[in-house]
């Protein structure tokens, strides 16, 4: 039943959720100069008060990445990002199915942009309405170096993940270490253990994350993972 369900929040994360559409924009309009990559004309718009309070951080449409942030934070090159955020835009708004920019980054292996914004303050730990964060989300993918990153940028190793689609990570979850284990990421069983995470955490059927993945799965993680 738990693979499964880390299974399906995989699907979630690699398929549906870069697929939210974008809504047409004003040619004349920061989002527009966002998307277009350019940079001076981005500037241009922050430079104007009114653009910066009407457009810097508008809210979400249903099925839109309306925030110029998102946007900005799925390109490649984080010169606009930073322009956006040190404009005061939110670093954890988010678009019409909660992903804040970390999220979308990541998605998209820009890793210089998730630098950038973890040093405006993004959230590793913000959850999307399907319970997905930045750092649940890199278990799932794999990538146990965006996970060290993340991690040493304020992620909590603790955290319980919520895959009822309620929008939060919860106690009422699953541990990190658990979707790790059963995901078959040791090196990600490993880096959680070593920043502090705990085995004896249990989900919300009363099992400890120490017993989550039985050796049948991955002798080393069983291993990882029993050990006191």
């Amino acid at each position: 039943m738990l693979q499964r369900w880390v299974c399906g929040l995989l699907t979630l994360w690699c398929l549906v959720l870069p697929a939210i559409g974008e809504e047409p924009a004003r040619p004349d309009s920061l989002i527009a100069a966002v998307a277009l990559g350019d940079a001076e004309a981005v500037a241009k718009h922050l430079a104007d008060p009114e653009t910066v309070r009407t457009e810097l951080d508008p809210e979400c449409p249903p099925q839109t990445r309306c925030k110029p942030v998102i946007l900005a934070s799925e390109q490649g090159d984080p010169t606009i990002l930073r322009l956006l955020l040190e404009a005061g835009a939110d670093p954890n708004g988010t678009n019409s199915v909660g992903d804040n920019a970390l999220i979308l980054a990541i998605i998209k292996g820009n890793s210089q942009s998730v630098d950038v914004l973890l040093q405006f303050g993004g959230d590793p730990n913000q959850p999307n309405m399907f319970g997905i964060s930045a750092l649940s989300g890199v278990i799932m993918q794999g990538d146990t170096a965006m996970l060290k990153t993340l991690l040493d940028g304020g992620g909590d190793p603790h955290m319980m993940v919520d895959g009822s689609g309620g929008g939060k990570q919860s106690g009422m979850g699953v541990p990190l270490l658990c979707v790790a284990a059963l995901s078959g990421q040791a090196e990600a069983v490993r880096l959680l253990i070593a920043h502090g995470a705990d085995r004896r955490m249990v989900n919300v059927m009363g099992r400890p994350a120490k017993d989550c993945a039985g050796r049948r799965w991955s002798p080393e993680i069983a291993e990882l993972l029993a050990a006191s």
